[in-house]
């Protein structure tokens, strides 16, 4: 679950640098 969560942390802080760059 641990693993997951940490999973889904980076990914959204890709994704959050995604959209800056888009913007």
């Amino acid at each position: 679950m641990r693993l997951i969560c940490n999973c889904i942390d980076q990914e959204q802080k890709k994704w959050d640098l995604d959209r800056g760059k888009t913007k």
